[in-house]
């Protein structure tokens, strides 16, 4: 379900049990030369919307916009909130899930979420303990074959010709944390080979994978009203 295509009354109706509320986390990031910046959220918003829509224990809510996007502060167009400020929304988001009785959040991120949203995610746990908290993401490397592939695919609006050599100068787990370091181009993986074939087939892959996981996020649990 669409959380925002739902009344007010229709959420209150909502038998809460085993349903889990799912969270996008997609900010304006520089994925390199040949994609625009919005292509992060596009694409993350293409992937679960037909889950969401399918599944009726999984409310999508709206992409959170704006993030930390720490080490990208050096290139032009970067939008970003502070950490203490994006731990700050969703800590504030929780308090309302939890208030509305939902014992299930997901974190969806369409790149390995880093340090940041695991930061967040540790500060939800925290503070309201019984909300699950769990993080989830497509395991696609910012600017590479892949990305580039599900964006020819999904929104290839959103790149632009041509695209590929990029120099990569990057090792996991560094540019997490110091990627304006670690290329300059935003991309972190070469996108040459790239296609609209291979991006609908890994779409297909991941919408299977994220089902598949969601399905078993998306259980009964335990709620106590917060103190």
């Amino acid at each position: 379900m669409i959380w925002g295509e739902r009344t007010w009354e229709e959420l209150h109706r909502l038998d809460r049990e085993g349903m889990a509320v799912v969270l996008p986390l997609a900010g304006l990031s520089p994925d390199g030369k040949h994609l625009a910046m919005g292509t992060a959220a596009f694409l993350l918003e293409a992937l679960i919307r037909p889950i969401a829509t399918e599944e009726d224990r999984l409310l999508l809510l709206p992409s959170l916009a704006f993030a930390p996007l720490s080490g990208l502060g050096t290139f032009p167009g970067v939008v970003r909130i502070s950490l203490e400020t994006f731990v700050g929304q969703l800590r504030e988001l929780s308090h309302d899930f939890v208030r509305e009785e939902f014992g299930r959040l997901v974190l969806l991120g369409l790149t390995p979420g880093g340090p940041d949203v695991l930061a967040a995610a540790g500060e939800v746990r925290r503070r309201h303990p019984n909300l699950s908290v769990a993080t989830l993401d497509a395991g696609v490397v910012p600017g590479g074959r892949a990305m580039t592939s599900l964006a020819l695919h999904l929104a290839p609006q959103m790149v632009r010709a041509p695209f590929g050599g990029d120099a990569v100068l990057h090792t996991e787990p560094e540019w997490r944390t110091l990627r304006d370091e670690l290329t300059m181009t935003g991309a972190l993986e070469d996108p040459s080979g790239a296609s609209a074939e291979e991006g609908a087939t890994l779409a297909d892959q991941i919408r299977r994978r994220w089902r598949d996981r969601l399905k078993t996020l998306s259980g009964p649990v335990t709620f106590r009203a917060a103190p």
